[in-house]
């Protein structure tokens, strides 16, 4: 009698094409005051969702995403959406910095993917994934610091832009959908 019901459970997650596990994850939380908490992608983890953090900059957002693969070098994604194609980010010039190595570290490896405004999109979005020469393994804490100088926003929010990032182990609950 277990098996069937088991069987019908099974049948029944499948058809709803919904998929959810308790789990454990490690990821880079980012820090409260740096802007506003925001979750990288649409479906995942529950506990964590919030593991981005999003400020507005006059005309701009930008968004700060850090990934945690156990094994691989550090991957942090910008994504800064304007009205018109925004000037104000070089990535070469974006470091980390940290208690874990002795000096800052710059990219290493630059992938920008860039998407026009549209009339369903009425935004310019560049996504800039930056490789840094640092394994996560060896990381507990960093802070991402962006040179921003853009003529369209207010001359205070030009500067050095500074995200502090920590590692954290979190018992989570992740969830997917052919929905997301």
């Amino acid at each position: 009698m277990n098996h069937k019901i088991a069987g019908v459970l099974l049948c029944l997650i499948m058809l709803s094409g919904c998929v959810a596990y308790p789990t454990t994850r490690t990821y880079f939380k980012p820090d409260l005051n740096d802007g506003q908490l925001t979750p990288s992608m649409g479906c995942g983890y529950h506990t964590t969702r919030n593991d981005a953090v999003e400020k507005i900059l006059g005309a701009a957002t930008l968004t700060v995403m850090p990934e945690y693969v156990s094994g691989a070098n550090l991957k942090i994604t910008l994504l800064v959406r304007a009205k018109s194609k925004a000037d104000a980010l070089l990535p070469d010039n974006v470091f980390v910095s940290s208690s874990n190595f002795s000096s800052k570290l710059y990219p290493v490896d630059i992938t920008v993917i860039e998407q026009e405004s549209s009339e369903a999109n009425d935004h310019f979005s560049q996504w800039y994934t930056l490789t840094f020469p640092v394994s996560v393994d060896g990381i507990e804490e960093f802070e991402l610091t962006i040179p921003w100088n853009n003529s369209s926003t207010a001359k205070e929010e030009d500067g050095l832009l500074n995200f502090s990032f920590e590692k954290v182990e979190l018992a989570d609950f992740y969830y997917n959908s052919i929905n997301c």
